[in-house]
């Protein structure tokens, strides 16, 4: 298979018997084309999807290091490390500075979203980021409107 087919073969797997032939064939895939940072990507996000019986959240990690270590522009990659800093690891600080590389390297909506999730959650004012979210390039996409709306309720201030 090509790299591409790869990709397109495991978006379509959803259950989790499917996720563990996901894994699986990711894998190969990632045996094959060793420095594709979209295999590496997609093998930690199935890994964060899969039951936690063959592979840990640190694992998830380590594919994402290796996606940056194969591209250091993925943007993905960098979105990606982001979203587990703040998730796995409370890393407020890696958070932030994996997405404003994202943001940096061309990411989309998500990112911005990450962003600024992560900076109410390391206590910066609402404001400053309201500002940050109508100003960004994505403003009017439904992931950043749905940050805008959470940040205004205060859902991600440090507690």
């Amino acid at each position: 298979m090509t790299e591409p087919e790869y990709v397109d073969e495991i978006w379509r797997l959803k259950t989790a018997e499917q996720i563990a032939d996901a894994l699986r064939m990711l894998e190969a895939a990632v045996g094959e084309y060793p420095t594709s940072a979209e295999l590496l990507c997609l093998l930690g996000d199935m890994i964060q999807l899969s039951d936690g019986d063959r592979y840990q959240s640190a694992d998830a990690l380590a594919a994402y290091q290796k996606a940056v270590a194969a591209d250091p522009c993925c943007c993905e990659a960098y979105e990606s490390l982001g979203y587990y800093y703040d998730v796995y690891t409370d890393d407020f600080e890696r958070a932030e500075n994996a997405f404003r590389t994202a943001i940096e390297f061309g990411a989309g909506p998500d990112s911005y979203a990450g962003l600024a999730r992560v900076l109410a959650e390391r206590g910066n004012e609402a404001v400053d980021i309201l500002s940050f979210l109508d100003n960004c390039p994505y403003a009017t996409t439904p992931e950043v409107l749905r940050i805008r709306s959470e940040i205004e309720r205060r859902l991600w201030n440090p507690m």
